[in-house]
């Protein structure tokens, strides 16, 4: 597993630790921070939405697991089913920190997947793109350097 996954799923504990026991209120007030420690080594926007998604969906799964025996007992449904229904809902809840992580992310840095080009030692250069002068799909990148390049 890589460190940033690690991050995410780490964020996604310390943030469902105080639901599972209350005296593990403390660890609230740090669970962002491996979670901005892995939007900050994202590939690019889409990467550091998924971690955040992964981080509301893993702590939604932790934080809440209770919620099965709630839809079933509850609801009636049979438990297989409210399964499928608890997980339905943590992938919607964790949209929530992915929509967070996408806010997150400094605007300058919400360039689409073709923006970044890799360059010859295997780094990104982030490309600027310009719709007058792209193609009908905003393909074509303007012939100019971004701001961190000519530094």
């Amino acid at each position: 597993m890589s460190r940033i996954i690690f991050g995410s799923f780490l964020s996604a504990v310390l943030l469902a630790a105080p639901f599972l026991a209350p005296i593990l209120f403390p660890a609230a007030w740090v669970a962002f921070v491996p979670l901005f420690w892995a939007i900050g080594h994202a590939k690019n926007l889409r990467a550091a939405v998924c971690y955040g998604w992964l981080t509301g969906f893993v702590a939604h799964l932790v934080g809440f697991h209770w919620l099965v025996y709630t839809i079933n007992v509850f609801g009636g449904f049979p438990y297989p089913i409210s399964a499928v229904v608890f997980l339905i809902y943590a992938a919607l809840q964790g949209l929530q920190i992915a929509i967070f992580a996408f806010l997150v992310v400094p605007p300058g840095e919400r360039v689409a997947e073709h923006g970044d080009r890799p360059t010859a030692d295997g780094n990104a250069r982030r490309v600027d793109w310009d719709p007058a002068v792209s193609d009908e799909h905003g393909l074509k990148p303007r012939p100019q350097q971004a701001d961190h390049d000519l530094q």
